[in-house]
């Protein structure tokens, strides 16, 4: 059984890969544009719990498969393109050290890698083309808890009160977590350990997932007047987040509760018949919403080794336009040919069986 189609969900990720996208052109033009992420993150968690209160006979194992199916075909294609361009651009040593990004990106661990060696408003961040895989990392590896928590209390057990304590208490820890982190961080020249721990550890995001889980566990039929003032607060919340935050916020915590919260409570008031409502069901947003996995997939590299052969993080209106074209046209390729006709078993083995080749080959060439 699958959940009934929501175009709010996909307008809000429309509005989610649009602000990065945005950020990641010219994070001028977009202050906030990156806490696009954060939506993900929120719409995530609600997504894991409603269809799994929706199929309680779902094992862990099962989870994991369809998640692997949706995400790895895109995935280790875009991998396997970013090896084949980073072999022919750079050079030897270059690409060496490149390789053993793409494989720790392809064991989604690549937020730890991170940690410690590159702030991400550091401008370096953007000649490296596999930055933004650190938040599938992060996906992945509350996949993984999530699949836990499976085994151990079972998906029919999501009124239980241990595990709605329990899911409290993480999300508390995990908050107080990002907090620490953050707030040392901020307003220091400290762009090192406490800035990259705070923003690509797994443990400092937790609590954004669960804000999403928790959403989906309260949903009930609102009334439409409940269902409006729920979408309008969270309209407002995310916008205050979206206009206000900026890199040199103290972030994930406290700075991303606003837009956090606010997603959450658009998720709850879903369905309404307010403005707000119809905007969010507009066909362009939703149809930009179905793409937005491709998209995060492909407009980063492009982007990134668009800057590595100019050597400049600067792009020019025409630059811009070329690297959009060509994000276009591998997000329209990939959504088509990949995530709707070859994301099953077989296809998940092979393209991920080619990769771990491919990575292997390479490396032991330049090595």
């Amino acid at each position: 059984m699958k959940m009934m189609f929501q175009p709010e969900i996909q307008a809000l990720r429309a509005i989610a890969v649009l602000s990065v996208l945005i950020f990641h052109i010219n994070e001028k033009w977009f202050p906030g544009g990156f806490i696009g992420v954060d939506i993900f993150f929120v719409i995530s968690g609600y997504l894991m719990a409603a269809i799994t209160i929706r199929q309680p006979q779902q094992t862990a194992w099962q989870f994991l498969k369809r998640r692997a199916r949706r995400i790895f075909p895109a995935y280790y294609t875009m991998l396997l393109a970013c090896l084949v361009v980073g072999v022919a651009i750079m050079p030897s040593e270059t690409f060496y050290q490149f390789s053993k990004t793409v494989g720790k990106a392809g064991l989604f661990v690549s937020n730890y890698d991170l940690i410690g060696a590159t702030a991400y408003f550091d401008v370096g961040t953007q000649f490296k083309p596999l930055t933004h895989t650190w938040s599938l990392s992060a996906e992945m590896q509350f996949y993984l808890l999530f699949s836990l928590g499976i085994l151990l209390f079972g998906v029919g057990s999501f009124r239980c009160p241990r595990l709605i304590l329990l899911m409290v208490s993480v999300a508390c820890f995990s908050l107080v977590y990002s907090l620490h982190y953050s707030l040392q961080a901020y307003g220091t020249a400290d762009n090192g350990l406490s800035s990259s721990t705070a923003y690509y550890s797994f443990i400092s995001r937790i609590w954004e997932f669960l804000v999403g889980m928790g959403a989906a566990m309260i949903k009930t039929r609102f009334s439409d007047w409940q269902k409006t003032s729920l979408s309008v607060l969270g309209a407002a919340a995310l916008t205050t987040g979206l206009v206000t935050i900026s890199g040199t916020s103290a972030f994930p915590a406290p700075a991303a509760i606003l837009p956090v919260v606010g997603t959450a409570l658009l998720l709850l008031g879903a369905g309404g018949k307010s403005v707000i409502h119809q905007a969010l069901q507009g066909k362009l947003l939703v149809a930009i919403g179905g793409y937005s996995y491709s998209l995060y997939l492909w407009h980063w590299p492009v982007l990134s080794f668009w800057r590595y052969v100019k050597g400049s993080v600067e792009l020019t209106l025409p630059e811009i336009a070329i690297c959009m074209l060509l994000t276009v046209l591998l997000t329209v390729w990939s959504f088509h040919c990949i995530e709707q006709r070859v994301s099953g078993r077989t296809f998940a083995r092979r393209v991920s069986m080619t990769y771990f080749g491919l990575l292997f080959l390479s490396r032991a060439h330049v090595g």
